[in-house]
């Protein structure tokens, strides 16, 4: 079943493990674990100001902001525990893969990949929702799905081709991030594919 957790169950061990991290290590880790995320939140807001355009590229100066942002959500990634993110390989160019598919397993693919590169995702409309999140989603440029209503996922569609088309014929010129995609549109736990959305 691909959306079943294999969990051990608690051992006295486990509890004993989890109290000791929480009384010295926690600590520890909120002290990070706020301000990063708060920083990497006003980056993303500042980048966002005056720029209400969906279909039009993040000028260069805008997207040097975002990219500090990345930093500081790598610094919250490591107050959760991913002290190294290991990266095989280079990434593709956006000129030789504008449209990236992966599996999506857990809400922080996204972060690990937002702390690696900047990058403009397919999501469901309900993330903006999310604290502080409508703010971090338009620095990110993603395209929003509204899965209720069938003009929305054709105004994606459109979205996803024109973006993924569009090319700069100057340098210095705004361009689109490599686009993100979720084909299977949840989370499973990596086991098996689901159908594609």
């Amino acid at each position: 079943n691909p959306f079943v957790n294999n969990t051990p169950p608690w051992s006295t061990d486990l509890v004993v493990q989890t109290v000791l991290v929480c009384i010295f290590i926690l600590p520890l880790r909120l002290l990070l674990f706020c301000p990063s995320i708060a920083i990497a939140w006003i980056l993303d807001a500042v980048a966002n100001i005056g720029h209400y355009v969906d279909d039009v590229p993040m000028p260069r100066w805008r997207c040097r902001i975002v990219n500090w942002s990345s930093y500081f959500w790598r610094a919250w990634l490591f107050s959760l525990s991913f002290q190294r993110i290991n990266v095989v390989g280079e990434p593709a160019r956006r000129s030789e893969a504008p449209i990236c598919v992966v599996n999506h397993t857990s809400f922080i693919d996204i972060f690990l990949m937002y702390a690696c590169k900047r990058f403009m995702f397919v999501a469901k409309k309900e993330v903006t929702k999310i604290p502080f999140g409508r703010d971090i989603i338009r620095a990110g440029q993603t395209i929003l799905v509204d899965r209720a209503n069938t003009e929305s996922s054709q105004h994606a569609k459109e979205a996803i081709e024109r973006r993924a088309k569009h090319t700069t014929h100057h340098p210095g010129a705004p361009e689109w991030p490599t686009l993100v995609m979720f084909p299977e549109s949840t989370c499973t736990n990596g086991t098996a594919l689901i159908t594609f959305k």
